[in-house]
Order: C-alpha cells, then sequence, then structure tokens
C-alpha cells in the first residue's frame, strides 16, 4: 500500500500498517463460510494473475537467460528457505472446513490433490523463471523486481493484486482463528454464547483483539520473509507434515501396509528436522535484521 499510493500520502510504515488492519476489521465478522468461500476465491484469482504477469514478464525476457543466474545452493540459507515453503503450504487448518462445507465430499481428496499438484507446478515455474531472469537480485517479494525493472505500470497491477490477495485471504484464516478461540474459551463465558444476552460483546472484543495482534507483529517484526519462515518451521511442519502422519498411524496402525508406516514415519522425522533447523536459522536471521 505504501509504495502503490506514495505519491499521494506521505505515511510511514506504522501508519500504513494501522490503515490495513481497520480495513481488515469488519472483514473479520463475516460468520457465514459460503461467503468466505466467495472472498477466499478472489484471493485466489488475484494470485493467479500475479503468477501470470511474473510468468509473462520474465518469458519475454527469456532471450537472457542463463543457469549460471540461478544462485549456488547455499547451506547457511537453505533452511530459512525451507520454513517459507512450508509456511505456503500450511492450509491443513481450514481443509476441515471446506471439506464439512462442499456439496460432493467424495471429491474432496481428487480436488485437493489437482490443487496441491496446480499450485506446486506455478510455484517452481515463478521461482525459476524470476531466478533466471534476475538472478541473485531477486526479490524475497518478486514483484519489486517488476518495478525495478519494469516501468511503475505493471508493478502497481501487482501491487494492488497483492493487496486484493491479502485482503479476501485473511477473513476465512481468522474464521478458523475465532473458531478454535470460541471453542476454548466461550464455555467459560456461558452470558456470551450464540443467541445469548452478550454474544456481541464477546465476538466484538475477540475479533478486534484478534486483529490488534495481527497489527502488532507486522509492526513488531517488519520482515515478512523471516516471519513467514518461522511460523512455517514452527507451525507448518506441524500441521503439514508431523502432526498429519502421527494421527493416520496411530488410528490407521492395524490397516496400513508395513512401507506406509516407513513412509510416514520418514516424513514425521523431516519435518522434525526441517522444522528445528528452519527455525534455528530463522530466528538467528531475524535477530541479526532487528540489529
Amino acid at each position: 500500500s505504501s509504495d502503490l499510493f506514495k505519491e499521494l500520502f506521505m505515511l510511514n510504515l506504522k501508519e500504513w500498517c494501522l490503515i490495513c488492519a481497520l480495513a481488515m476489521l469488519p472483514t473479520v465478522f463475516i460468520k457465514r463460510l459460503s461467503i468466505l468461500a466467495w472472498l477466499s476465491m478472489l484471493a485466489v484469482v488475484a494470485v493467479f494473475i500475479i503468477a501470470f504477469i511474473l510468468l509473462g514478464f520474465t518469458l519475454g525476457d527469456s532471450n537472457s537467460w542463463t543457469l549460471d543466474k540461478i544462485p549456488s545452493f547455499n547451506i547457511n540459507t537453505f533452511p530459512v528457505s525451507l520454513g517459507i515453503i512450508m509456511f505456503s503450504y500450511c492450509g491443513h487448518t481450514v481443509f476441515p472446513g471446506i471439506e464439512g462445507s462442499m456439496q460432493k465430499p467424495m471429491k474432496y481428496k481428487s480436488v485437493t490433490h489437482r490443487a496441491f499438484i496446480s499450485v506446486t507446478a506455478v510455484k517452481f515455474l515463478v521461482g525459476l523463471f524470476c531466478c533466471l531472469t534476475f538472478g541473485s537480485n531477486t526479490k524475497s517479494i518478486v514483484i519489486i523486481n517488476l518495478s525495478l525493472s519494469y516501468g511503475s505500470i505493471l508493478s502497481k497491477i501487482a501491487t494492488v493484486l497483492v493487496i486484493i490477495n491479502i485482503y479476501f485471504s485473511y477473513p476465512l484464516n481468522m474464521f478458523v482463528v475465532s473458531g478454535t478461540l470460541d471453542i476454548i474459551l466461550l464455555p467459560k463465558f456461558p452470558l456470551c454464547y450464540n443467541h445469548k444476552r452478550y454474544n456481541y460483546l464477546w465476538v466484538l472484543f475477540t475479533r478486534t483483539f484478534l486483529v490488534l495482534s495481527t497489527l502488532g507483529i507486522a509492526v513488531a517484526v517488519p520482515h515478512f520473509g523471516l516471519l513467514m519462515s518461522i511460523f512455517g518451521s514452527l507451525f507448518g511442519a506441524c500441521i503439514t507434515m508431523i502432526f498429519p502422519c502421527l494421527f493416520h498411524l496411530q488410528l490407521k496402525w492395524n490397516k496400513l501396509t508395513w512401507y506406509k508406516k516407513v513412509c510416514e514415519m520418514l516424513i514425521v522425522l523431516f519435518g522434525i528436522v526441517a522444522g528445528t533447523l528452519g527455525l534455528s536459522y530463522s530466528s538467528i536471521a531475524l535477530k541479526n535484521a532487528l540489529h
């Protein structure tokens, strides 16, 4: 937002964060999952348009591609990148709600398989093409490279699409968090149950608190890539690899073949190692960045 409107408003980063938080606040009060699904669809469409813009721009510059532009493997930064990758796949918290709201739940497995395959393909192509185009100058937020190398119109379009993606994907994530908060804490306040007298106060306080919490994190840690890596290493590894396999082994142990058991145990081990390394290296990098 600050890059998009810097010619109109002279505001610092904290002031922009506050404005964005106020803009996000009304969305966390949406309770209908059908509405949230349509908002999330807009966010997904925005992401795919951004990907097509990046792919189109980089393909247009393919004449300058050389393999030596791809940065060499760096063991010190790889765990940080791994944490970011795990964070980007950390959508498992909303999957049960999505499956439960589908008109044809029996197609859930095929839909998720296609979604993961297509998302992985797009991420791989965008990462590869951007590295071949920008080389070691590739930014963690790659649309910045558009601003540096190709005028202002294309970068502004991409920035608007990023804002749309964040704005419309935020409500669904907060819906999961607020729902979990209701399950844990609401039984201690019976007067705040649904359709009770003080339910509106509970909703107003908890949803506002969640938005202010995200605002506090954004202001305190203005390094989005490193913050993603920390969350990905800590929560992403648990949600995407460790817990699903452990629960599946616990529930289906007698029905699984030996090679499936070994495979899932290896996934758990990989998740523990990757999460530990990612958290350690990301924390060190964040400490250095803040100082």
